[in-house]
């Protein structure tokens, strides 16, 4: 995902395009983890693992809810407060994305029974955590772009 982030003087369509990319790597791997968290529960303790389905859903939810705005969003031709407004819903999004991720991370506490699946899955919470602060990166630019700030 780091590697989407070089192309600082990217056109605003190419912006827009590197954002949609990394929202989508963040959904995959979102998808990643929610699948592995399917697999590796019985391995883990209930409480840990009830709570994290709950949260990777949540941020997936959010992730995709986010992606279907910025892919619909038309740069030009409408009022700058609705485009805002549109911007502004998206960061809300991935604002619960990000906190959802962080919050089952989080759970993964040394008081926990780490397990080689208890590991795996905090692994690809971890790396979907980072893949969606990326993305969160990435669309900031391109709303800064637009001139639109959080």
């Amino acid at each position: 995902m780091q590697c989407l982030s070089i192309f600082p003087n990217s056109s605003l369509e190419n912006q827009k395009q590197l954002a949609e990319t990394a929202l989508l790597a963040s959904l995959f791997r979102a998808d990643i983890t929610r699948l592995t968290l399917r697999e590796e529960s019985d391995m883990m303790e209930s409480d840990l693992a009830s709570d994290c389905s709950g949260l990777i859903d949540a941020a997936h939810d959010s992730l995709s809810q986010s992606i279907v705005i910025l892919h619909n969003l038309v740069t030009t031709g409408q009022g700058h407060e609705s485009f805002s407004q549109r911007l502004r819903e998206i960061q809300d999004w991935l604002t619960a994305a990000h906190y959802s991720n962080s919050y089952c991370l989080n759970e993964f506490t040394s008081d926990n029974n780490m397990n080689n699946s208890t590991e795996l899955v905090r692994g690809r919470v971890l790396y979907q955590y980072q893949t969606t602060e990326n993305a969160i990166d990435l669309f900031r630019r391109f709303a800064k772009s637009l001139g639109v700030r959080f």
